[in-house]
């Protein structure tokens, strides 16, 4: 049986874990820790250490143990803070019951349980006081619903290459996945995964330039300028993954001029340019042609709203904030999505009050 020692109190006992786990003393900072819990079994923030203390061990049962019992604590209270939360928050390790839910949707992704990891984003994104938790959790949510639609995909498409092992375009749209899959995993922050989608990424696209160069080869007036794009695509995609900009936006500008009715190809060349300009410091970079490629875009896909959103913002660097406005407002008409809405709504607040415009439209006096 633990036994407290006699003056001890759960906020002392839980700042000298707090001590102990900053010095990597993770056996001292267990024993506070536990004694918190035995002084006030729903002390939160105790919980959340010891999920910490899991994680620095690498001991994942007990990181998922701690860190469901703080989970289902402050669910239990509807997620009311109390003063020890508020303090726990509020110090160097900055532990708040979100990273609990985080934690949680991570074990349920890697089970593939993606529905149940969506439910743990929803929970932070209900609270309206941590707009930073609020913001990871609204991104993290769309990242995991992407993933959704490319494990389906990789299904349907794993099916087509057995049937045709030898089909460039099959394989270019397997690399061009493996892609995005590695894409969604760096925006969940699960790093260690997205080596082994670029190394697939890379040998499906070898494999179809292969069998493209043969089939050319075979019957020299046969063109396949679609499947061209796709392989130039996938190829920048991974370029701009490995930091290597000025590659990536070359790769890019060839999927545009092979596919010039493919608006994603467009909207990448836009993109590749900002992350240049955003790189050099130098807003101005290019911004004609960003704004050139995103406006094509948004006339080849009208009802994606990302690119609607994109054109608002560069519409905006270009001090024309009634047209951004307006970008704005077909966003919204074009995107029945929660959480687009509320990024949305927020982005039309804040021009609204530039511009005057009252809300729904209408020009102030």
């Amino acid at each position: 049986m633990l036994l407290v020692g006699c003056g001890s109190s759960p906020k002392a006992d839980f700042n000298q874990a707090l001590e102990a786990f900053s010095k990597k003393d993770y056996d001292q900072a267990e024993r506070f820790a536990r004694r918190t819990l035995a002084q006030q079994e729903d002390y939160a923030p105790a919980y959340l250490l010891l999920g910490r203390i899991g994680l620095a061990r690498e001991d994942e049962n007990s990181a998922t143990l701690n860190y469901r019992s703080a989970y289902d604590m402050m669910s239990g209270r509807k997620f009311r803070l109390r003063a020890e939360d508020l303090q726990a928050a509020a110090g160097d390790l900055r532990l708040a019951w979100q990273e609990a839910a985080f934690f949680l949707a991570d074990v349920e992704f890697k089970t593939q349980n993606f529905n149940r990891a969506i439910q743990f984003y929803d929970a932070v994104s209900a609270d309206e006081s941590s707009p930073e938790w609020r913001k990871r959790a609204l991104d993290s949510k769309q990242a995991t619903r992407e993933f959704m639609g490319h494990a389906r995909m990789l299904e349907s498409l794993r099916a087509q290459n057995y049937k045709s092992p030898n089909n460039p375009t099959i394989q270019a749209e397997m690399s061009a996945l493996f892609l995005e899959m590695a894409s969604g995993l760096t925006r969940l922050g699960k790093m260690k995964s997205v080596p082994d989608r670029l190394a697939m990424a890379a040998k499906f696209r070898e494999q179809a330039q292969e069998a493209l160069d043969a089939i050319y080869q075979a019957s020299p007036e046969v063109r396949l300028p679609q499947t061209e794009a796709l392989i130039a695509y996938t190829d920048g995609q991974e370029q701009l993954m490995r930091g290597k900009y000025e590659d990536a936006l070359e790769k890019v500008l060839i999927a545009a001029e092979k596919e010039p009715s493919n608006g994603k190809y467009q909207f990448s060349v836009a993109s590749i340019m900002a992350v240049i300009a955003t790189q050099k410091k130098d807003p101005s970079y290019r911004l004609d042609e960003r704004e050139t490629y995103v406006k094509r875009a948004v006339e080849l896909e009208p009802k994606t709203w990302r690119y609607q959103t994109a054109y608002a913002g560069i519409l905006r660097d270009r001090r024309k904030p009634r047209e951004a406005y307006d970008a704005l407002v077909k966003a919204r008409g074009v995107t029945q999505d929660p959480d687009a809405l509320v990024q949305i709504d927020a982005a039309l607040a804040t021009l609204e009050k530039e511009i005057g415009v009252s809300p729904g439209g209408s020009q102030g006096n």
